[in-house]
């Protein structure tokens, strides 16, 4: 059997190894399912819009020459030679002392140059002629020809998430799918025979999964579905599982059983598979049983069984993982600096997280730590962690540290709590 008993990469080494993953393939995606996906190759407009001069107001399109010194006290009557709604083939032309009615988006009718905005303006009673209270610049309230986006112009990079305001640039260009790069199929493998799954009845030293219900959570976030499996600590039950699972997903994220002990089975299972190590342990804590590796062309990430560690585990190198299979080019939480109140300790010789809720005082990032008893209740409170380097014994109360973000601060924005 095999036993670990050192870690054998520090935390900064372990993410550079996670940066060199490339994404797992490509598909193609329809306009309303982009929102969140990374797009696969660059896309330029392949049109100009506006395809002519439009209006950006409801108002009258005219020669601003022809008001230029137009006031509430002196207005200016020109001759109403028409309407031109958007979307219109007018074939009006003004003449010298005309204006046209136009409605937002509707095409500028030659002999106009500028467009006056309808509360500077009014009609007579028949509606033959309009009266300018106020003058006009040339240009004023015109959207000029490939105003919008020209030809040629960059809409998307390769390696870019496409958030709902692109959606809306992509559609405004004509553009009804995109290549995208595929999304990983996860498989979350709780190991133990004190595991089991929500409805059933607890017995004697056995508890609930929930490591697998919280990554399949985070996974959720980002439109990455997931699977759930349960495997007991037998030998030939844990390598069926394993080999059950491998063909039908890209990536194996087991929970538990990675310790020196005569049922932590996983390493041994997985080393029985061939798997080649990335790395096993990292000089990390909590999470330092953390190991990847590559089984059958597969990703797969061992976890640690206890709620902490495996939460940091997951979010901090397994999620960045995955979410670089998804062909993201920064997978990694927000790291920001935060002002510390409360005093935590180091390790010295690995990097030591500390579970932190985070708010803004007198305009500065605050993270303070979470002091519950209970493991699961920090994790639930926690916006964050605080990361102190290796070598560092302690950092005092209003210290300057380094947060990783993994929410926003509470009571801040829709995202707050």
């Amino acid at each position: 059997m095999s036993v670990m008993t050192e870690c054998q990469i520090s935390f900064s080494g372990a993410r550079s190894i996670i940066d060199k993953f490339i994404p797992s393939g490509t598909e193609t995606v329809e306009l309303e399912r982009l929102s969140g996906r990374v797009a696969a190759c660059a896309v330029q407009s392949a049109i100009d819009s506006p395809v002519s001069p439009s209006s950006l107001k409801d108002g009258y399109a005219l020669n601003s020459a022809d008001i230029g010194c137009a006031g509430r006290n002196k207005p200016v009557g020109l001759e109403i030679a028409g309407t031109v709604l958007a979307g219109d083939q007018s074939s009006i032309k003004l003449q010298r002392g005309q204006a046209a009615r136009v409605m937002t988006g509707a095409s500028i009718p030659p002999g106009a140059d500028a467009v006056l905005a309808s509360e500077f303006a009014c009609e007579n009673d028949d509606g033959s002629v309009v009266f300018a209270l106020a003058g006009a610049s040339t240009g004023q309230n015109i959207m000029e020809r490939g105003g919008e986006m020209s030809r040629g112009l960059p809409l998307v990079e390769e390696g870019d998430v496409i958030t709902p305001a692109m959606v809306g640039l992509l559609a405004s260009a004509g553009i009804d799918r995109l290549p995208v790069f595929r999304l990983p199929r996860v498989a979350l493998l709780a190991t133990g025979s004190e595991i089991r799954s929500q409805g059933a009845t607890l017995g004697h030293g056995q508890i609930f999964q929930s490591n697998q219900y919280v990554a399949q959570a985070w996974l959720m976030r980002f439109g990455i579905k997931s699977e759930i499996f349960i495997a007991g600590d037998k030998f030939d039950l844990l390598e069926r599982a394993v080999s059950d699972i491998l063909p039908r997903f890209d990536v194996l994220v087991t929970s538990g059983g990675l310790m020196a002990g005569d049922r932590d089975l996983v390493i041994p299972v997985m080393e029985r598979l061939e798997t080649s190590y990335l790395f096993k342990r990292v000089r990390m804590g909590p999470g330092k049983g953390v190991c990847a590796g590559v089984c059958q062309g597969k990703k797969v990430f061992n976890l640690p069984g206890g709620p902490p560690s495996n939460y940091l585990a997951f979010l901090l190198l397994a999620l960045p993982g995955i979410l670089r299979l998804a062909g993201w080019r920064l997978p990694w939480f927000p790291v920001v600096d935060s002002r510390l109140q409360g005093e935590v300790r180091g390790r010295g010789a690995w990097t030591q997280f500390a579970f932190v809720s985070m708010a803004v005082e007198s305009g500065m990032l605050v993270a303070t730590p979470c002091e519950s008893v209970s493991r699961l209740f920090k994790v639930a409170q926690a916006d964050g962690v605080i990361e102190i380097p290796e070598a560092v014994g302690s950092l005092e109360s209003g210290a300057m540290v380094k947060t990783h973000c993994f929410s926003w601060p509470r009571g801040l924005g829709p995202f707050g709590v």
